[in-house]
Parts: structure tokens; sequence; C-alpha cells
């Protein structure tokens, strides 16, 4: 079978509008969660916000997934090398934009003429696709907090049996609008954290409170080793799992079996033994239920050894990307494998012993890197799992 490449990314998030911004911002612990002044009739108004004035459109996912396509290509020359046929673009992407406040204020509302304010993801994708020049298909998942990992894992099926593609894959996302805003308070699921907005989500502490959203895009080539050229490689893809359980709908099984599953599935395809991943890229929402489920699938995977081996969750900085998070987290696994270190989980001042996890705190742990797990979690008990390897 061929070996499945990453050969190019670009990044549009909290802590950087570019990819070496984004490393940056891992490394100086950067927090990207803010207020946002203008949901203040809430009680609870913070989110992770991209700072970027060229995205000026009103359904942020569209601005965010064009800039960040336009960054990516900007640096991957070999692009342009393939037919336009041997093109595809597969994105995990949030549900549909509907702008509730300009139905609201209309007379529409009274007529329910609805289907003017709501703005078709896969559509949007389709244009984007075409202004490129990508011919060879536009896939868009829409999975809640999996859809960009199941996107990826998709390019990387594909791959693995077609020889001449490049996939251009990832997702976006963004949470900050009233609608998906007001969802997620109604559920409950917002941190209610009284301190600064910075310090909202607090991934495996004592004191997490819940989830901050937020907003952000991440993109990458993927290629088979038919094609690719080994300057470009910044990592290889050699093992993919999804898994779904079915436990409920919004909450994950505490067990942790379906992650686990995911996980030694896609450490089995990769060819190796838990005992030869160094480090794992947990989903680290900052909620009790998503700690304990994650906890108890390391047991699973890794036995005691789940003690020892160091975890990290980005969302301390970035707060939860829902459809994009996968994509953007795997950013961060690029930066984990290139400069051979584990990063800090920011905001985990004082870890919740009883998860008994090896979280690293105040500064980065650098070792030798060769496999990182990612792992990513979603409503309907939904998990994704990825090995992916340092390819020096």
């Amino acid at each position: 079978m061929n070996r499945i490449f990453i050969t190019g990314a670009g990044v549009i998030s909290p802590i950087g509008s570019s990819l070496n911004e984004f490393n940056e911002g891992i490394a100086n612990k950067k927090k990207g969660i803010t207020k946002i002044e203008e949901f203040s009739e809430f009680p609870l108004s913070c989110g992770g916000t991209v700072i970027n004035k060229n995205i000026i459109t009103r359904d942020r996912k569209e601005g965010l997934l064009a800039k960040t396509l336009e960054q990516l290509l900007s640096g991957h020359s070999d692009f342009l090398n393939f037919n336009s046929c041997d093109r595809l673009l597969s994105i995990g992407a949030g549900i549909d934009y509907f702008d509730i406040e300009e139905y609201v204020n209309s007379e529409n509302s009274t007529k329910k003429n609805w289907r003017q304010y709501s703005k078709n993801t896969f559509q949007f994708s389709k244009n984007i696709a075409a202004q490129n020049y990508i011919k060879g298909g536009v896939f868009v998942n829409v999975a809640a907090c999996v859809a960009s990992g199941q996107a990826i894992g998709l390019a990387y099926r594909i791959l693995k049996q077609k020889k001449e593609k490049i996939i251009i894959t990832g997702g976006v996302d963004s949470m900050l609008n009233r609608l998906h805003f007001m969802g997620f308070y109604k559920l409950g699921a917002l941190t209610t954290w009284s301190g600064l907005a910075s310090d909202s989500c607090r991934p495996f502490d004592k004191e997490r409170c819940g989830i901050a959203l937020g907003e952000g895009c991440a993109l990458f080539t993927l290629q088979n080793e038919k094609t690719v050229k080994c300057a470009e490689i910044l990592a290889e893809i050699c093992g993919y799992s999804s898994t779904v359980d079915a436990y409920s709908i919004t909450d994950p099984d505490p067990e942790g079996l379906s992650i686990a599953a995911a996980a030694i599935n896609a450490i089995n395809e990769a060819g190796i033994e838990p005992k030869e991943i160094d480090s794992v890229h947990l989903h680290g929402t900052g909620t009790i239920k998503n700690d304990i489920s994650e906890a108890n699938a390391l047991k699973k995977i890794f036995g005691q050894r789940y003690l020892e081996i160091p975890v990290f969750s980005l969302k301390g900085q970035t707060g939860h990307l829902i459809s994009a998070c996968s994509a953007v987290e795997i950013a961060a696994v690029l930066y984990s494998l290139k400069y051979q270190k584990t990063p800090v989980t920011v905001n985990c001042d004082n870890i919740d012993d009883s998860l008994n996890l090896r979280v690293i705190q105040k500064n980065e742990l650098a070792m030798p890197i060769k496999y990182i797990l990612k792992l990513n979690a979603a409503f309907g008990g939904q998990n994704t799992a990825f090995v992916v390897k340092y390819a020096k």
C-alpha cells in the first residue's frame, strides 16, 4: 500500500494566522481566548477569536477557508504540476451558516422566507475549489468535532488507492455567532469560569468548568509516495481509524472503549505497537466527562504505561474549534514532530490527580519523538485516531 505524506500546511487560528505564527504561539504558550463584547448579553461571553482584518465575510467560515487555502498554495509550488482533475478537496466544516439576526429583524421572518439567510457550506467549498482549478472532487464532512479528522482520514484512504493525486484536506469552523453560541449555552457545555477569559478553558485542571468556543482553519496537502519529493515532507500519516459507540447524543462513553478501539486500529495499521507511541495529543476539551473518557481510553491502549506517556491538549490556547479542531490540532502535531517537543497544556495549573495523566506544565518537554497518537471525539460517540510519524 502507498505511504501517505503531509507536504504542506496552512493555519489561521486564535494563536496565529500563519504556520510560523501558530508555531510561535504554541512555543510561547499564547492564549487566544478573549472576551467577546458583542455577546455581552450572555452570562458567559468568551471565545477563541481569529484576529485577521482580511476575514470580513459575515459567514467567517468562508473567509477562513479562502484565506487559509491561499496561504497553503502560496507555499506549495508543486500543486501547479498536477492536472486539475488530479486535485481534490476534502474538508470538515461546521453546519451551514444561518444569519439569524438578519432574518429575525426582517419582514421575511413573518413569511417564513428563510433560505436567503442560509449559506451552504458545500456550495462555497465548491466555489473555492473551482477558483483554484480543483476538479477531481469536493468532499465536505459535517460530523461535529471529528469532521476535519474524518475529512483527513478520507483523503488518506483515497490516496492509499490512487497513485497520482494531490488532496487538500483539513477543516474550518467558526462557532462565534449567536445561534451556535446559544446552542452550547443551553446545553450547559460552556465554561463557567469567572476569572480572565484567557484562563477559561482548563484541560485536565482541577478547576476545569467547560468549553470555550472558537474559530479557525487548517489545511494540508497530502500526497503518496508516487508523487512526493523528500524535500517537501512535513510528516507521514501511517495509521487512521474512526469509530462510533452511540453511547449518548452529547456525552462520551466514560469507559473510553470506542476511543481506545480507534487508537488501537490506527496503531495496528501503522504496523507498530502501543509502546512505540512517544506522545499523545488528546481532545482535551476542559470538561470532566471528556477527561475521564480519554484517561480510561489511554489505560486500555497503553496499560500501566499510560502513567508515563506525555499528553497534550491545545484547547486551553485556542478554545474548542468544533469541526476545525482535529485539523488545527494536527498542525500542533506537526509542531511536536518538527521541534521534538511535547508542548505545555496551557491553563492546566493544578492537574486533577485522579486522572493519573502526565500533562506537561510550565516548560515544554524536549524528547525524541518518532510517533504521535492524535485523538479526537465528538457528539454521538464519534472518534478519530491518527498515528503521525516523524519523516526526517
